[in-house]
């Protein structure tokens, strides 16, 4: 009796301990993101903060988008990035062009399956020489949540994608292209294949500042960030974060823009970087900023608070840009009238805003919209 007691107890034991092995080899492989920066200090970023003080208001709009106008990718990434129907791709991927197969099944399948047709396009772009097309078909360096359930009749996704993958990033590492060389660092790091360098992952953000090139600084800043939220962040560690958050700002680059909103790091900007901030959001076409400000105008009832031109003002622009209408969100407390002198006057100043409107390409093979 004893012994089959002690038998079960270590049979019991063995899953135990094999469960954890199993959950550290699973953790260590799948936090690409944030593994690779523990114990950043400011002290580490000298020449990044160094740039960061000298950073200005750049004047360009799409300096730091992934693709700019004249590129014929240009108007089906928008589409993708607003998520609308990116019909633009289909003549460029008729013509083989990579990019565009990867984008176009990219925006079949999002952040879910891979079904037949994106399945088939992904290998096809791979087979091209796309390498991120040959990591969405690696589970483990996959954007996708179900990368093992395409359906082709056979199994697309398989890790042995990810030697082609490293292959074709190496090579356009060593062709000087950075943001190949970033996500080459990351596979290798997802693939245990190389350890997290507090140096590297500096000196790639360093060199991508450089080339306006900001998503490893801002993953960067991101994980530093994160790290240090449930902590008493230091006012030197804060002002770091700051001054390079303004430099992406400065810069146009939108995830920043977008993180600058966060409660947090808002309310410890100046009151004047706080209106670069919501200018910015409309003017690098950010609808969600006219969004919050209209439901949140909206959500006191007292009629006497609510900033009716500014409202009016939001409707226009998320009516005419972006398809968005939510007058019918309005209600009998707040009478829209064709012939309102408030609403005629904020729809003017909203016509104005429009022909300033741009567009920067921010999502990127590995950051699709979300």
């Amino acid at each position: 009796m004893n012994k089959r007691i002690i038998k079960k107890q270590t049979l019991i034991f063995l899953l135990i301990f094999s469960l954890v092995i199993i959950a550290i080899v699973f953790l260590s492989k799948s936090n690409v993101d944030y593994q690779s920066q523990q114990g950043l200090e400011p002290s580490q970023l000298t020449e990044l903060l160094e740039m960061a003080s000298k950073s200005q208001p750049n004047p360009d709009p799409y300096i730091s988008s992934e693709v700019k106008p004249s590129d014929p990718l240009y108007p089906g990434l928008l589409a993708i990035q607003l998520n609308q129907t990116a019909d633009d791709l289909l003549p460029l991927a008729e013509t083989r062009n990579s990019d565009a197969m990867y984008w176009l099944a990219s925006s079949m399948s999002g952040m879910e399956l891979i079904n037949g047709e994106d399945g088939a396009l992904f290998q096809q772009a791979a087979e091209l020489g796309n390498p991120y097309a040959a990591m969405r078909l690696t589970p483990i360096l996959s954007v996708s949540i179900t990368c093992n359930e395409a359906r082709l009749g056979i199994t697309i996704c398989d890790d042995e994608w990810s030697e082609k993958a490293l292959k074709l990033l190496k090579a356009r590492t060593e062709m000087g292209d950075i943001k190949s060389e970033y996500y080459y660092y990351k596979a290798r790091i997802a693939l245990g294949n190389y350890s997290p360098s507090n140096l590297k992952i500096i000196d790639i953000a360093t060199r991508g500042a450089k080339e306006h090139y900001y998503r490893p600084l801002y993953d960067l800043i991101l994980h530093y960030y994160i790290e240090n939220r449930s902590k008493k962040v230091s006012n030197e560690n804060l002002k770091a974060t700051e001054s390079l958050i303004k430099m992406m700002i400065n810069n146009n680059y939108i995830p920043a823009i977008r993180f600058s909103r966060g409660k947090r790091l808002y309310t410890s900007l100046s009151p004047e970087w706080r209106e670069i901030v919501k200018k910015k959001y409309v003017e690098l076409g950010l609808h969600y900023s006219l969004v919050t400000e209209f439901l949140d105008n909206i959500s006191d009832r007292k009629a006497s608070t609510i900033n009716l031109s500014l409202i009016y003002r939001n409707l226009y622009i998320l009516k005419e840009v972006y398809g968005i209408d939510y007058y019918h969100r309005l209600d009998r407390e707040i009478k829209l009238f064709e012939k309102d002198p408030i609403r005629l006057a904020a729809e003017k100043e909203a016509e104005s805003i429009i022909e300033r409107i741009h567009f920067p390409i921010y999502i990127d093979e590995q950051h699709p919209p979300h």
